[in-house]
């Protein structure tokens, strides 16, 4: 946890660090994000289950064994 830790607060350090205090703030638009949440969400709910498991790349990598 300690690690976990450091690196977060050293993360954040650079990020206070490297972003000036009077930078502009411009909204950004959600429809993108809207529209990559709403098309992975049908993705997952209407194509085969086992799609978002681990079992398929399971199977690529004993072919390559």
């Amino acid at each position: 946890m300690a690690v976990i830790a450091a690196g977060t607060l050293s993360l954040i350090g650079i990020w206070v660090a490297s972003i000036p205090k009077k930078m502009p703030y411009r909204a950004k638009s959600y429809v993108f994000p809207v529209i990559l949440c709403i098309g992975t969400a049908a993705l997952m709910s209407c194509y085969y289950q086992d799609w978002f498991s681990i079992s398929p790349l399971l199977r690529v990598i004993r072919l390559f064994r």
